[in-house]
């Protein structure tokens, strides 16, 4: 097996590549590019939404594709998350 050098990629060089409908993230400054899931887990993600959306009124529920910026080197595309609404402080 060949030990090839890793290459890190710049959140400015993530943020350029061209839209795909492939999850792809960044983790460690590494591209991960995913087959796009399978009937059966975009139905248990949506009843989890559900459940989710009913324990949490004052919050609201985002689908995938969406990119959350973790820190300097990690994207990821999480299948939903939750997300508390609060007032803005005045």
């Amino acid at each position: 097996m060949i030990d090839l050098p890793r290459i890190r990629m710049t959140i400015a060089e993530f943020d350029a590549l061209p839209e795909t409908t492939q999850p792809t993230e960044m983790i460690d400054g590494e591209i991960i590019v995913s087959p796009s899931p399978i009937p059966l887990h975009q139905i248990t993600v949506s009843k989890a939404n559900e459940v989710v959306t009913a324990l949490k009124p004052d919050g609201i529920v985002l689908f995938a594709p969406m990119d959350v910026y973790l820190d300097d080197l990690n994207v990821v595309q999480p299948m939903s998350s939750g997300w508390r609404i609060r007032a803005a402080a005045s």
